[in-house]
């Protein structure tokens, strides 16, 4: 049977050594030019390649550490934030109250007098819905809080008022499967003393010089001083017969 090309070109001679003829033979080149590359690649391209990677984690690092005190600062921070959160809403389960304020504790910063536009400064996250129908002078801005005691707040507003667009009336409704009326009526008197007129469920407050407060189902009025329900207008007549 004829010998292969293959096994031809591998057959030794008598005049060449045979290693001399195996260089010759194309996969020994192959595997002498791979074996080449890979010295290439080992001596210059990965000590290069491993050179810029090191400068650009050395240039990184920095920020790293940066990025990581900014984080550790923001951590911290949240924590205080819920604390001051605790303890706020501590407070204000003692009592929602405050002497000589209308205004339950942590909502007093929008209060009768104040530009309704401002509503958006001061509750920057709340979602505010604005009611005020077509051709009339009035209306209100209402959202639901984080206050521990009320849930929701509408702030009413003229805008014919002098100054214009300034609240005029506010309404504060309270968690009521948590706080009864009784509950905010006790509070309330604890702080305000015993109301001007009561009847029933319905308390009222004269809260000088700037407010009163009227207190229905768990409800919280406050408007201008010098406003009067006429309920408590019937109760204070008959008082003064």
């Amino acid at each position: 049977m004829p010998a292969s090309k293959f096994h031809k070109a591998v057959q030794p001679s008598s005049d060449r050594p045979m290693f001399d003829r195996l260089k010759e033979h194309p996969i020994w080149l192959f595997c002498s030019g791979a074996a080449a590359m890979a010295a290439f690649a080992i001596t210059v391209i990965m000590p290069g390649t491993t050179a810029y990677l090191r400068a650009q984690i050395e240039t990184l690092t920095p920020a790293d550490q940066q990025l990581g005190k900014a984080n550790t600062q923001i951590d911290k921070l949240n924590k205080e934030i819920e604390i001051l959160k605790k303890e706020r809403d501590e407070a204000v389960l003692k009592n929602p109250f405050t002497a000589g304020s209308a205004y339950p504790k942590g909502l007093g910063y929008m209060v009768i007098g104040s530009p309704i536009s401002k509503i958006i400064e001061i509750f920057p996250k709340a979602k505010i819905i604005t009611t005020q129908d077509d051709g009339d002078t009035s209306g209100y801005k209402s959202f639901d809080t984080d206050h521990s005691v009320f849930r929701h707040a509408a702030y009413y507003y003229d805008t014919t008022g002098k100054p214009a667009n300034t609240i005029n009336a506010i309404l504060f409704h309270s968690i009521r499967e948590k706080f009864s009326n009784e509950y905010l009526y006790g509070q309330l008197v604890l702080i305000h003393g015993e109301p001007k007129a009561a009847s029933k469920q319905l308390y009222f407050w004269e809260i000088k010089p700037r407010e009163t407060i009227t207190l229905e189902d768990g409800n919280l009025y406050i408007a201008k001083y010098g406003y009067v329900p006429i309920w408590a207008q019937i109760v204070l007549s008959k008082k003064s017969k």
